[in-house]
C-alpha cells in the first residue's frame, strides 16, 4: 500500500505508483485541471483521494470533474472541498464503494447527480456551504446507510427529480442538518410526513425560511404553520431559525427542548417581542440578530403570560453568553418582576459574557447586568448607552 500526501507542486511522478491507495493533495495551487483525467484514469486502486485546497486557501481552480472519476471503483473517501464545479458528473455514481463525499464550500455547485441512489455505501455527504444547490436528487432518500447530510435544499415547484422534505423520513441522520429554502414549501401536508422529530440522533438543526427570488410572496401565517410542523427531536442541543416571517411567538414545542444549549434567532424581522425563553433549563448560548421589529424586552422574555403563578424562580439558569446584534428599533431592556410567590427571582445567574452591537436606539439595560462587575461586557454602536 502506498500513501502520498503532497503539499508542494503537483508531482507527476505519482503516475508510476499504479497501486497507490491514498493521495492527499493540499496546496495553495490546485491540481492542474488537465491532470484530472489521467489522475482518475490511471490510479484506479485509490481508496482515498483529496484534492482540496484546504480552509486556509482561496477556492480551488477545479471547475469540472471529468467522467474518468467513475474508474475509481475502489474509492472510499473523496474530498473536493472548495472546488468550483457547477455540476458533478453522473459517472461519480459508479463509485459504489464510496463512503464519504466531501463537497463542503463548493458554493457554485447547482446540481448533484441524478443517480445518487447507486452510492449504496455512502455514509457521509458533507455538503455544508453548497448554497447554490437548487434541489436534492430524489435518490438521496434511498441511501439507507447515509448518516451525515449537512445541507438539505427544499426545491420550488413539483420537480419530479427533486427529493421533498418527506424523503428525510427514510434516513437516519446523525449530527447537524441545515434545511434551506423552506420558503419554497407550498404544502404543509407533505412537510408533516417528513417526521423530523424522529431524527433522534440529530443534535443540531438549522431551519432557514429563505425562498427563491422569483418565488411567490409568502404570507406570515404560512411560516408560522410550517415552523409548528417542523418539530425536532427532544434530543436537540442546537437550533438556528433564520429568515422567519411569522408574527407570533415560537411554537409550543420550543419549551419541550430541555436539552437545548444553543439558540440563534436571525432575521426574524416581524417579531415585536422576544419569545419566553427564560425557562429553558439547559440553554447556554443565545444569539438574537437582525430583528428590526423588536422595540423592547421585558417580562415576556422570561416566561409565558400565565395566571401569575409559576414554580420557576430562576430564569435562564444556565445561560452563559447572550448576543444582540443589529436591532435597529430596540429601545429598552428591563424587567418589572422581582418575586415569584414568596421567592425572589434570579435572572441569568451563570451569565459570563454580554455582547450588544449596533443597537442605536437602546437606552436602558437591566440593573442586574449593569451592576455586575464580574460580567464581561462587549458593547458597541449603542450611543444612548454611552457606547459609540
Amino acid at each position: 500500500m502506498i500513501t502520498i500526501c503532497s503539499e508542494g507542486l503537483f508531482p507527476d511522478s505519482i503516475f508510476s505508483f499504479k497501486r497507490m491507495y491514498s493521495f492527499l493533495y493540499n496546496n495553495k495551487d490546485s491540481v492542474p485541471p488537465n491532470m484530472l483525467p489521467k489522475l482518475f484514469g490511471e490510479l484506479t486502486c485509490l481508496r482515498a483521494l483529496s484534492i482540496s485546497k484546504g480552509w486556509q486557501y482561496n477556492e480551488s481552480l477545479i471547475k469540472d470533474i471529468p467522467k474518468e472519476v467513475g474508474k475509481l471503483i475502489h474509492l472510499r473517501y473523496l474530498n473536493l472541498r472548495g472546488s468550483r464545479m457547477i455540476k458533478l458528473p453522473e459517472a461519480l455514481c459508479e463509485l459504489y464503494n464510496l463512503q464519504t463525499l466531501d463537497i463542503t464550500r463548493c458554493d457554485q455547485l447547482e446540481e448533484l447527480p441524478q443517480g445518487m441512489e447507486k452510492l449504496i455505501n455512502l455514509r457521509h455527504l458533507q455538503n455544508y456551504g453548497t448554497w447554490s444547490l437548487r434541489y436534492m436528487p430524489i435518490g438521496i432518500q434511498r441511501l439507507s446507510n447515509l448518516r451525515t447530510l449537512s445541507n438539505f435544499v427544499v426545491s420550488d415547484g413539483n420537480d419530479e427529480k427533486a427529493c421533498s422534505l418527506e424523503g428525510l423520513k427514510y434516513l437516519n441522520l446523525y449530527g447537524k442538518l441545515y434545511i434551506g429554502m423552506l420558503g419554497n414549501v407550498s404544502s404543509g401536508e407533505k412537510v408533516k410526513k417528513s417526521e423530523i422529530k424522529n431524527q433522534k440522533s440529530l443534535f443540531g438543526l438549522t431551519l432557514d425560511f429563505e425562498k427563491n427570488v422569483d418565488g411567490r410572496e409568502r404570507r406570515n401565517e404560512e411560516d408560522e404553520a410550517l415552523l409548528d410542523i417542523l418539530q425536532p427531536s427532544l434530543n436537540l442541543e442546537k437550533l438556528n431559525i433564520l429568515t422567519y416571517r411569522g408574527n407570533s411567538n415560537l411554537p409550543n414545542w420550543m419549551m419541550s427542548l430541555t436539552k437545548l444549549r444553543h439558540l440563534t434567532l436571525n432575521c426574524c424581522s416581524n417579531y415585536k417581542h422576544l419569545p419566553p425563553l427564560g425557562e429553558l433549563p439547559s440553554l447556554e448560548h443565545l444569539d438574537i440578530n437582525f430583528m428590526n421589529g423588536l422595540k423592547s424586552v421585558s417580562n415576556e422574555f422570561l416566561r409565558k403570560e400565565t395566571d401569575g403563578t409559576s414554580s420557576c424562580s430562576v430564569f435562564f439558569p444556565k445561560l452563559k453568553r447572550i448576543i444582540f446584534w443589529w436591532l435597529s428599533e430596540w429601545e429598552e431592556w428591563d424587567y418589572n418582576v422581582t418575586r415569584v410567590g414568596e421567592e425572589d427571582i434570579t435572572i441569568m445567574p451563570s451569565l459570563i459574557f454580554l455582547n450588544i452591537e449596533n443597537c442605536p436606539k437602546l437606552k436602558t439595560l437591566p440593573k442586574q447586568l449593569v451592576q455586575n462587575n464580574e460580567l464581561e461586557k462587549s458593547i458597541y454602536g449603542c450611543p444612548l448607552l454611552g457606547y459609540p
